[in-house]
């Protein structure tokens, strides 16, 4: 029997009997389930344990549950508003119920016998949560728990929780100082601390050179941009929602810019092109604003204010594949230095119903998608195709992520668009000097950098490797007044070969202080004592290990020099 299940309606049957709350939802799945409900009593916290063994007494008094079948019309007259809505958003005319003495719910799933059988459980959290997952509508109160029949099961589930929530992002981001949100400074807007800007600034670096070395060229634009730009683009009709609403100043009407692909549509426009011209690469880091629902902000994973290195590449019609394939040399390129894992791969395609979200011209989708499938397939792309998941104007090739929370999200990819440069009138004059309309490919090496940070510090625990610690070395003396002095000429020399040092030189007693060093995840830990200073060497420990090595300060530092430029 699903303990889930069993679980979430003595859950739901409590809440209705005890503290007269109106159920409206109860979702379950082999992890988890949680019961959203309005009620006058706010739950928090403190109450989860209370409910718990609420639920426990419930299962051994064990009450009777009676499965029935309730006509739909008769649903209609009970006082439960979200029941009605369940019964009257279904096409059957008799509803599956179970009735625990007068409470009446609605029922999915196979029959539960009994709450006999709820055995190890526990009530995670409690939250907010809009009917329907809409902001337009009331905000709920949802408990969140889990529950097993076994106690193998049970633990093992525990564990794997403790598990992500050291891989949360969030938390490791708190621990390590990286970024902060502010509601007074706006929701989903990420301010960067020293130590994120310092990672932030050494993968951008990284990015950068990567990418010249790819012969991109490196653009700047505005971040604003006027509505004509995006109606020209098709922005404007088909991605408005998530933009930030427009401003006019003097005879402009502009908005903050969601993406730099227009932008850089005028660059290409800014002179005559020819086939020489082709492959036409730009690339930018660029800052953008995307309007997200403010239930959908999650740390870094999910945010209004980002910078993406953007990459795009106007081409002909015999360079697609060619491009494509550099495109993914480039992204495998950066994702293998990073130690990246990729979850899966989606070759996400267009609705031909939804003339909403989509353009509309099927002839120009289906040349778009033949020729995505076509690299695919040329690459041994092992995909799913995903339709509806397109961008509004083309195919692309999604390389997802699985996060800590289990959600699957995009770090890379590679879309194939047709439409923006006839939109833009793109032209270039082939060998025979005739005019042609060129094809753009959009590159995201590793998506935004706050999602990819997001997904480093998750696939990593925070446990950077040494390039990218935002604090390389710490050094820590064994005595402040007699190996300060010591400590400070070490810096000095770490620094001229731009090693990011600091020395602890609080009142913290020594074991202390290394234990500070080890939860900052610090690469090397270096105790300077009376010994260091009279044989000129280094005492150090490394991140997670125990032991204690020793090198001469000149092989010390040459060294880390070695492991930064490695990229280890």
């Amino acid at each position: 029997m699903n303990q889930n299940l069993q679980t979430a309606y003595a859950l739901a049957y409590i809440l209705e009997k005890k503290y007269n709350a109106m159920i409206a939802n109860i979702k379950q799945s082999n992890d988890n389930f949680y019961v959203d409900f309005q009620c006058k009593r706010k739950f928090n916290t403190n109450d989860l344990l209370s409910l718990e063994k609420e639920i426990k007494r419930l299962s051994k008094s064990n009450p009777k549950i009676v499965f029935c079948l309730k006509d739909k019309k008769g649903l209609a007259k009970v006082k439960n508003k979200y029941l009605k809505y369940w019964a009257n958003n279904t096409s059957k005319t008799k509803i599956n119920c179970l009735k625990i003495d007068n409470s009446l719910f609605i029922f999915v799933g196979n029959k539960i016998i009994s709450f006999k059988h709820i055995n190890f459980l526990t009530l995670t959290n409690v939250s907010g949560a809009y009917w329907l997952d809409s902001a337009k509508n009331e905000q709920l109160q949802r408990i969140s728990g889990y529950a097993f029949q076994n106690k193998n099961e049970f633990n093992a589930h525990q564990k794997l929780l403790k598990e992500i929530a050291e891989r949360d992002h969030r938390k490791i981001g708190q621990e390590l100082e990286l970024f902060t949100f502010s509601n007074l400074a706006g929701q989903g807007l990420p301010m960067w601390l020293p130590n994120g800007v310092t990672i932030k600034n050494e993968v951008e670096n990284y990015i950068h050179d990567v990418l010249i070395q790819q012969d991109y060229n490196f653009t700047q634009t505005p971040v604003l941009g006027s509505v004509d730009l995006y109606k020209t683009s098709g922005h404007w009709f088909h991605y408005r929602k998530n933009m930030f609403p427009s401003f006019k100043i003097e005879n402009e009407e502009l908005v903050l810019r969601p993406m730099t692909c227009p932008h850089h549509m005028l660059i290409y426009k800014s002179k005559p092109r020819t086939y020489h011209d082709l492959p036409f690469r730009l690339a930018e880091h660029a800052i953008l604003h995307r309007y997200e629902a403010s239930g959908a902000l999650l740390g870094l994973e999910r945010v209004r204010g980002m910078q993406l290195v953007d990459t795009h590449v106007i081409i002909t019609n015999d360079q697609i594949l060619n491009e494509v394939l550099h495109c993914f040399n480039t992204i495998s390129i950066c994702l293998k230095t990073f130690g990246i894992k990729i979850h899966s791969i989606d070759l996400s395609l267009h609705d031909p119903k939804d003339k909403e979200k989509f353009f509309d011209n099927e002839k120009l989708w289906k040349a778009a998608e033949s020729e995505l499938e076509k690299c695919c397939k040329k690459l041994n792309f092992k995909y799913r195709k995903m339709v509806g998941e397109a961008a509004f104007y083309g195919p692309k090739i999604d390389f997802q992520i699985k996060t800590a929370l289990g959600h699957i999200i995009t770090i890379s990819t590679i879309q194939l668009d047709f439409l923006l440069p006839a939109r833009f009138e793109l032209v270039y004059r082939d060998a025979n000097n005739k005019v042609k309309t060129p094809i753009l490919i959009h590159g995201g090496i590793i998506g935004t950098f706050e999602r990819f940070m997001s997904i480093l510090l998750e696939q990593t625990k925070g446990v950077l490797p040494l390039w990218l610690a935002p604090i390389q070395v710490i050094l820590i003396p064994v005595d402040e007044k007699k190996h300060l002095k010591h400590c400070k000429k070490i810096a000095n020399d770490l620094k001229k070969q731009w090693i990011r040092v600091k020395i602890d030189d609080s009142d913290e007693r020594l074991g202390k202080k290394i234990r500070n060093a080890q939860i900052k995840k610090i690469p090397y830990q270096i105790v300077v004592g009376d010994a260091e200073i009279k044989s000129n060497s280094i005492s150090y420990r490394e991140y997670g290990k125990q032991v204690v090595n020793k090198l001469a300060f000149k092989a010390f530092i040459n060294k880390l020099v070695k492991q930064i430029d490695e990229k280890k």
